[in-house]
């Protein structure tokens, strides 16, 4: 079996995935027959940590969004009113077809942005603190 290689405009997401599908934990990125990087298990880790604004104080709710087709939109609005900011916003699939929207929040207290989304209807479902 020949080596897999990725070219260097691959985005991250369709390389993770590959790498999942061949079970491999790096990839070479090619551009030709010259070698111009590698993607490892731990690139996509930190990326992770990145983009879930997991690097800085935060706090992290999970929030079961429902069927409203607009629950993303109050979700967010109901967290600004509560007067909290948003680093960002993940969903992914939950039971019979639902979404659960994962929150990072940009602070250490999420009491506020919890009590204002249960206040709208929303379960709120996890609720943690990363110092």
């Amino acid at each position: 079996r020949g080596v897999i290689t990725i070219g260097p405009m691959m985005p991250v997401e369709a390389a993770a995935r590959l790498m999942v599908q061949e079970k491999i934990s790096a990839l070479p990125v090619t551009e030709g027959a010259r070698l111009v990087g590698i993607v490892t298990e731990t690139d996509l880790l930190q990326l992770l940590v990145e983009a879930m604004g997991a690097a800085e104080p935060s706090s992290r709710l999970d929030v079961l969004l429902g069927d409203r087709p607009s629950a993303l939109v109050e979700v967010v609005r109901a967290v600004e009113d509560a007067g909290l900011r948003i680093s960002s916003i993940v969903t992914f699939p939950a039971r019979g077809g639902m979404k659960t929207a994962v929150l990072r929040l940009a602070t250490i207290d999420p009491a506020p942005a919890a009590r204002a989304l249960e206040a709208k209807g929303y379960a709120v479902r996890e609720t943690w603190r990363s110092a």
